[in-house]
């Protein structure tokens, strides 16, 4: 299990802030690393995969792939690599953004988990949107964040704050 975390600390932080940078031409390539592709194959030994930009563009037999020119080549032995998990029903309730943006959020991302859908908020659509837009330029340590309508609204159709009638 600290194998595992190490390699997504070490392997896919890199990966998804170059992912981040539309900018970023150079490949990220993770050779001699056991693939686990979540199809239920067997675990597939002695991989590499080839990351440019905000895309897989090969996975292959070490040694028998391609590897671009100028790649940032990352040594896998003995470390396994699974797809980003998804967290499908998150509340994001820290009333404080700066708890988000320095806790939650980057508590999905060294956990593997690379998207989240937020099912209900006490923060705004238009706050996501600047979480969203903080996280594309490369300023924010967060997943892919998908969600509904404005929690806030939501919230009050279900519960009075102090004071309202």
């Amino acid at each position: 299990m600290r194998n595992l975390l190490a390699l997504i600390l070490v392997v896919l932080l890199p990966a998804l802030l170059n992912a981040q940078n539309p900018a970023a031409s150079r490949s990220l390539v993770i050779t001699h690393v056991t693939l686990i592709d979540m199809t239920g194959a067997p675990p597939k030994p002695e991989m590499s995969v080839v990351v440019t930009g905000d895309r897989i563009v090969g996975v292959g037999k070490t040694g028998e792939i391609v590897v671009p020119q100028n790649s940032q080549v990352i040594d896998g032995t003995g470390k396994i690599l699974i797809p980003g998990l998804w967290d499908m029903h998150t509340h994001t309730i820290y009333y404080k953004t700066k708890e988000v943006e320095e806790r939650f959020f980057p508590l999905f991302v060294v956990n593997g988990v690379t998207g989240v859908r937020d099912m209900g908020s006490i923060h705004s659509i238009e706050q996501f949107n600047r979480w969203r837009n903080a996280s594309a330029a490369g300023k924010l340590i967060a997943p892919r964040i998908y969600c509904g309508k404005d929690g806030r609204q939501r919230a009050r159709q279900f519960a009075r704050h102090p004071g309202e009638k």
